[in-house]
């Protein structure tokens, strides 16, 4: 899939579910891809337009997370973990430094 269509296909799947929220119809894959005319593959192939979906539903179900997002949460939190780690080291090489 070409990148306008790509984006074609996130902008209206943001105007389906706006749609269908704002007339209190449930909001899932079946019913975008319903809505929309295609099929339920196109919507999980297409990474934004997964994860639009899939934060509709977390919010309605109250705090599911998409596996994308606490990757990339995991991955953040690693990385403050070693920065953090580096400035305990150095701080105490200074500590150790200045009782020498």
């Amino acid at each position: 899939m070409e990148k306008k269509e790509r984006q074609n296909l996130f902008d209206a799947v943001k105007i389906a579910i706006e749609e269908m929220r704002s007339s209190g119809q449930e909001v899932d894959f079946q019913s975008v891809a319903r809505k929309l005319g295609v099929a339920r593959s196109t919507l999980y192939r297409n990474l934004a337009v997964r994860e639009l979906v899939e934060e509709v539903r977390r919010k309605r179900r109250g705090g599911v997370v998409p596996y994308s997002r606490l990757v990339e949460e995991v991955a953040d939190l690693r990385r403050r973990v070693e920065e953090l780690e580096r400035k305990v080291q150095e701080i105490s090489f200074k500590n150790y430094s200045v009782e020498s």
